[in-house]
């Protein structure tokens, strides 16, 4: 039987710590149970590692209804997790997927460089790329930092293999296998990718999909205070209010 209360699996974005979901978890505590999904800094797995991963989560948790969340580099996993195993997910959610990565000629040429940095130059750089990672203006002082800190903590190594892997991450011919129904955020104010774009491009491709357009978040949008995943999930019927479950 399953439980009442559905399981969301949090996908992280190219740091894989999953550290970054704490401003969501509180809000979404009163809907859902919350799982994120946490990938060594040094782990440099293929996808096929990847989704094992994603399924040994789901499988400590039998019994539940899975709302898959990916952000970013998350984004083009849950996307192959759920190309993978459609049936064991009940909703998706894709938070300025990281899909259109491989479309992006200039940044696929700029990541080229970084293999040339040294280790101490790429963590000046992440303060430098800070503004473009996230809408700074909404965030705390203190998540800044935390921010800045969880991107440091990825090796340049891990940065580059990872950066491959969404090179590689092209779902376009199989997005008919994902039936269930799909929530995508994009962010307006992402000035990494063309995220509001690339959720359109996929709402038109994808069989059951809704888009809301986040107008003052940034890429790294789950980490800003004053975003509530929650009360997009129940907008759209994702996850229910307490007073309407069954006892």
């Amino acid at each position: 039987m399953l439980s009442e209360r559905p399981l969301l699996v949090y996908l992280p974005g190219l740091d894989g710590t999953g550290k970054l979901f704490f401003q969501q978890e509180f809000k979404l505590a009163a809907y859902c149970d919350v799982t994120a999904l946490s990938i060594p800094v040094d782990d440099r797995g293929e996808w096929p590692d990847l989704i094992e991963r994603v399924d040994e989560l789901i499988a400590a948790h039998p019994g539940r209804r899975v709302i898959l969340c990916g952000e970013s580099f998350g984004g083009c996993l849950a996307m192959i997790a759920a190309i993978a195993r459609p049936e064991a997910f009940d909703r998706l959610v894709l938070v300025n997927p990281a899909t259109s990565w491989r479309r992006q000629t200039w940044l696929n040429q700029g990541a080229r460089w970084l293999a040339l940095l040294p280790a101490v130059s790429l963590q000046v750089a992440a303060v430098v790329f800070l503004p473009f990672l996230s809408a700074t203006n909404r965030l705390t002082p203190e998540d800044r930092r935390t921010l800045l800190t969880t991107v440091r903590l990825v090796s340049r190594d891990t940065i580059l293999h990872r950066l491959e892997l969404m090179q590689q991450c092209d779902c376009d011919g199989q997005l008919h296998r994902l039936s269930m129904p799909t929530l995508l955020l994009g962010g307006r104010m992402d000035r990494l990718l063309p995220s509001v774009q690339e959720v359109r491009w996929l709402a038109e491709r994808l069989p059951d999909a809704r888009v809301e357009i986040l107008p003052y978040s940034g890429h790294a949008a789950l980490i800003e205070a004053e975003l509530d995943l929650g009360a997009y999930l129940l907008k759209y019927g994702f996850v229910r209010k307490p007073s309407e479950r069954t006892s």
